[in-house]
C-alpha cells in the first residue's frame, strides 16, 4: 500500500526532521515505483541525516546504519546505470561495516563488465552469501559461475534480485522464472524456487543457455544446477551448505581482429561439481567469525587440430590433432575473524588450497600438484580531516609446477573526503594470484575501491598503483576519474630451462560523468583506456593457446540515456565508440601480426515492470545497425560486445 505508507513517512519527517529513517524508506518506495532519480535524492537526504542519530545509538550501530544506506544508494545508482557511483558507495559501505552483505553483493554486480575483474566479482558474491541473513533471495546460478563466456546484454549475469525482494519477509515459498530468446539460436532459462520456514531457508535453481554463435563453431551449451540451504542455529550462528553442478560444451567463442585465426575444430568441455560449507558466528556486536570450505571435482578439456606448414617444393601442411584433458579434486579452506572497535576494524584470516590431478595431452600424462597457504591482516582506521586508511599485509606460500616461493604483500589505501562534494582515493598494493575454487575467496578483494586480485596465472605477483577522484559537480551531476598501473611478474614453465618468469604491464584509466537533468531521465558518459604489454616469450594466450596478445591498446567511449516512467516503463539506449590497435602472435607458426580498427556500436532496450513486483518484460537489440567489427576481446573469457545484430526478448515472473 504505497500511498498510505508515503503519507505516514511524510508525518514522520514533519515530527522529527533530523531522523534519516523516513527518508530511507521513502527512497525504497520510490525505487519500487520505478522512480530511481527521485529515490536517489531521498536516499542522499537520509545519508546526510545519519549522524543525527548518534545521541540515540552507539557508534558501532550508527556505522551499520550508514553502511545499509550507502548500499541502498548504490542500488539506486545501479538502477540508473551509474556503475562507478555504485562501486564507490559499496566500497564506502564496506569500510563502515565489512559484514554488510548487501554492499558485497552490490560491489560484485558493479564489477560486471570490467575487464579482468572476475576474481573480484565472484569473491564479493561468496562473501555476500556468507554474511547474508537467511531470508535473502538466492543468487541466480549464472551469476555464481566463472568464465561462462556469455556475451553481455540479452542474458543477465547480475546476481541481484532486489527488484523482486519484499521489504518485509515471511515464511512461505517463492518462485522466480525467466526466459530469453533471440537471434543466432539464443535461448536461455533459469528457475529459482526457495522456501523460508523459521530459521531454515532452502533454495533450488537451474540455468540453461544455448546459442549457435555468431559464426560457425562458436556455439555454446551450458547447464547449471544449484542446491542451497541455510540454517540459523541460534540468533548468533548460521550454517550454509551448497552443491553446484556445471556441464558445458562450446567451440571457439573468441572474437579476434583477423578472420583466419579462429579455430574451426576447437571443441571445449567442462564438467564440475562443487560443494561448499559455510559458517558464521557473531561473538558480540562487531566481533564475527567466518569459515568457508569448498571442494570440487573437475573434468575438463579441449580437442583441436594444429596445422603446421612445412617449406618444401611444393609446400605442404601437416595437421596434428591435439586432445587435452585435466582431472583434479581441489580443496580450499578459509577462515576470517572480524573485530570492530571505536577506532576502527581489523580483519584477520588465512586459508589453504591443495589440488592433485592429471593433465593428459595426447596420452602423455603429467602429474599436477598445487599447494597454496596464505595469511593476512587488514586494518581500517579513521584518521583526521575526513580520512579513512586501509593497512594490509599478506603472506603467500605457493608450490606449483611453475613456482615454489613465499611472498610478502603489503597494502596501503586512503579515502579522503576533501569536502562534502569531493573524495580522493589512492592505493599502493602488492598481491599474489592464488589458485581458487570458483575464483572466490573471503579475503578482501579491494583496497580503497581498487581491486587487487585479477585473472592472472597462479603465483603471478603484481604491484598496483591507483588514484581516483570523485566530484559532485552539481546537485544532479557527478564526475570522476580513475587511473591505475600494474606491473606483473608472471611465472611459466619452459621445456628446456624449467621455471621462468616474464614481465608484463597493464594500465586501466577511466573518466565518467553522470547527470539526472529531470526526474525521469538519466544520462551517462564514460571514457576507458586499457593497455596491456606482454613479453614475446610469454604472450597472453587466448582460447586454444594458438593465438596470443603481445601489445593491446583499447579506447572505448560508452554514452547512454535511460528513461524511467512511474507506470513501470523503462527505455535504455547506448552508443559506444571503440578504437583498438595491437600486436599479436600465432604461436603455432611464430608469426607476428598487427591490427587496428575503430567503430561505433548501438544497443537499445525497452522494458516494462509488472505491477506488484510480479516480473519484467523486455525486448532489445545488440549492435542495432549490424556494424562489422575487427576486435580482440580485452578479457577473452568475459566478452563485452556482439559483432553482428542480435534481437532478443525476455520475460521474468515472480510468484510468492
Amino acid at each position: 500500500r504505497p500511498r498510505p505508507a508515503q503519507a505516514e513517512l511524510g508525518r514522520a519527517r514533519a515530527l522529527d526532521p533530523a531522523d534519516p529513517t523516513p527518508w530511507f524508506y521513502e527512497a525504497l518506495g520510490l525505487l519500487a515505483d520505478n522512480r530511481p532519480v527521485e529515490a536517489r535524492a531521498a536516499l542522499e537526504e537520509s545519508i546526510q541525516r545519519n549522524d543525527n542519530r548518534a545521541v540515540f545509538r552507539s557508534r558501532l550501530q550508527l556505522d551499520e546504519d550508514l553502511a545499509a544506506r550507502q548500499a541502498g544508494a548504490g542500488r539506486v545508482y545501479e538502477a540508473l546505470g551509474f556503475d562507478q557511483l555504485a562501486r564507490r558507495e559499496a566500497s564506502a559501505a564496506l569500510a563502515s561495516d565489512p559484514t554488510d552483505f548487501s554492499a558485497h553483493r552490490l560491489l560484485a554486480d558493479s564489477y560486471l563488465g570490467l575487464p579482468d575483474h572476475e576474481v573480484g566479482r565472484l569473491s564479493e558474491l561468496l562473501q555476500a552469501q556468507l554474511w547474508q541473513p537467511h531470508s535473502v533471495l538466492p543468487l541466480q546460478p549464472q551469476a555464481r559461475a566463472e568464465d561462462l563466456g556469455i556475451r553481455q546484454g540479452a542474458v543477465s549475469l547480475r546476481s541481484g534480485l532486489g527488484e523482486y525482494a519484499p521489504l518485509f519477509v515471511r515464511d512461505g515459498v517463492s518462485v522466480l522464472g525467466s526466459a530469453v530468446g533471440g537471434g543466432d539460436g539464443l535461448f536461455s532459462n533459469d528457475l529459482i524456487a526457495s522456501v523460508l520456514a523459521g530459521p531454515l531457508s532452502i533454495s533450488a535453481a537451474q540455468f540453461q543457455y544455448t546459442t549457435d554463435g555468431f559464426r560457425d563453431n562458436a556455439d555454446q551449451d551450458i547447464d547449471l544446477y544449484d542446491l542451497f540451504a541455510q540454517w540459523r542455529v541460534t540468533p548468533d550462528t548460521s550454517v550454509q551448505v551448497e552443491a553446484r553442478r556445471r556441464r558445458e560444451e562450446r567451440g571457439d567463442i573468441g572474437l579476434y581482429p583477423f578472420d583466419d585465426v579462429d579455430s574451426p575444430t576447437l571443441r571445449q568441455f567442462r564438467d564440475r561439481d562443487t560443494y561448499r560449507l559455510g559458517l558464521r558466528h557473531d561473538w558480540a556486536p562487531g566481533n564475527s567469525t567466518l569459515l568457508s570450505v569448498q571442494r570440487e571435482s573437475v573434468d575438463e578439456g579441449q580437442d583441436f587440430d594444429v596445422e603446421i606448414p612445412i617449406s618444401l617444393v611444393p609446400p605442404i601442411t601437416i595437421t596434428l590433432p591435439v586432445k587435452a584433458r585435466a582431472v583434479s579434486r581441489p580443496l580450499l579452506a578459509e577462515a576470517q575473524q572480524v573485530v570492530s572497535g571505536a577506532v576502527g576494524r581489523l580483519l584477520l584470516g588465512g586459508g589453504h588450497y591443495r589440488a592433485n590431478g592429471d593433465l593428459d595431452i595426447n596420452d602423455f600424462v603429467l602429474d599436477q600438484r598445487t599447494r597454496h597457504s596464505n595469511g593476512y591482516a587488514y586494518g581500517y582506521l579513521g584518521g583526521p580531516a575526513g580520512t579513512q586508511w586501509t593497512f594490509g599485509l599478506a603472506v603467500d606460500s605457493v608450490q606449483a609446477d611453475t613456482i615454489d616461493q613465499t611472498r610478502i604483500s603489503p597494502k596501503l589505501g586512503l579515502v579522503w573526503a576533501l569536502d562534502g562534494r569531493t573524495t580522493l582515493r589512492a592505493a599502493a598494493l602488492r598481491a599474489v594470484k592464488r589458485e581458487l575454487i570458483g575464483k572466490g575467496t573471503i579475503e578482501p578483494v579491494q583496497v580503497a575501491g581498487f581491486v587487487q586480485f585479477f585473472d592472472d596465472e597462479i603465483g603471478a605477483r603484481s604491484d598496483r598503483y591507483a588514484l581516483g577522484l570523485d566530484r559532485r559537480l552539481l546537485e544532479d551531476m557527478d564526475i570522476g576519474l580513475e587511473a591505475s598501473w600494474r606491473q606483473l611478474e608472471r611465472p611459466f614453465l619452459e621445456f628446456l630451462k624449467g621455471r621462468q618468469t616474464s614481465d608484463a604491464s597493464e594500465q586501466l584509466h577511466r573518466l565518467y560523468a553522470y547527470w539526472t537533468p529531470a526526474p525521469r531521465w538519466a544520462l551517462r558518459a564514460e571514457y576507458r583506456y586499457q593497455k596491456a604489454i606482454h613479453s614475446d616469450e610469454f604472450p597472453k594466450l587466448v582460447e586454444s593457446g594458438s593465438w596470443g596478445i603481445l601489445d593491446l591498446r583499447t579506447h572505448s567511449l560508452p554514452l547512454g540515456v535511460r528513461y524511467s516512467h512511474p507506470a513501470g516503463w523503462l527505455t535504455d539506449f547506448a552508443i559506444t565508440g571503440y578504437r583498438q590497435s595491437g600486436d599479436f602472435v600465432v604461436t603455432t607458426l611464430g608469426e607476428n601480426r598487427h591490427a587496428r580498427d575503430s567503430f561505433w556500436l548501438s544497443d537499445a532496450r525497452v522494458a516494462w515492470r509488472l505491477p506488484g513486483r510480479r516480473g519484467l518484460l523486455s525486448v532489445g537489440a545488440r549492435n542495432l545497425f549490424d556494424t562489422a567489427v575487427q576486435f580482440q576481446d580485452t578479457d577473452p573469457q568475459h566478452p563485452e560486445l556482439y559483432p553482428q545484430r542480435q534481437l532478443y526478448a525476455s520475460v521474468s515472473l515472480m510468484l510468492d
